[in-house]
């Protein structure tokens, strides 16, 4: 199954297929239990959805949601992360298949996922199993 695009996306942007697997990812969120809509756009896009300076590295990049390969991927990048750090909560998802694409992005940090969303799904609607925070994946 072959996905569309926002118009926004550069061309060629996302590769596919998947390099990730999908199954659950753990996204950090900025708090609970019902973290805010932002939490779930791309740096590229604000609450309006007008892009807005693209976030740091490529523009595709900044195109996806960042999301974690595991629970402990996702504590060991926040080990690293000074107290201010905004996303304190992990949050699980469910990734399937026809789910956009998900690419590795270990040479950011290990375990470390880049997630890009069809044209027309809001990043909060795949969040299919969210509750909340959790502290235990």
């Amino acid at each position: 199954m072959s996905n569309v695009w926002p118009e926004f996306f550069p061309p060629g942007c996302p590769r596919e297929p998947h390099t990730c697997r999908p199954g659950i990812y753990i996204r950090l969120v900025s708090r609970k239990p019902t973290p805010p809509d932002e939490d779930f756009l791309p740096q590229i896009i604000d609450l309006t959805g007008i892009r807005k300076k693209e976030g740091r590295g490529s523009v595709c990049k900044s195109c996806a949601l960042s999301v974690f390969s595991s629970q402990q991927a996702a504590e060991d990048f926040l080990d690293n992360q000074g107290e201010g750090f905004r996303y304190r909560c992990k949050a699980r998802m469910e990734v399937r298949d026809g789910d956009g694409v998900i690419h590795s992005d270990d040479s950011s940090y290990p375990g470390h996922c880049l997630w890009w969303i069809p044209m027309n799904q809001e990043g909060r609607s795949y969040w299919r199993f969210f509750r909340g925070c959790v502290d235990d994946a």
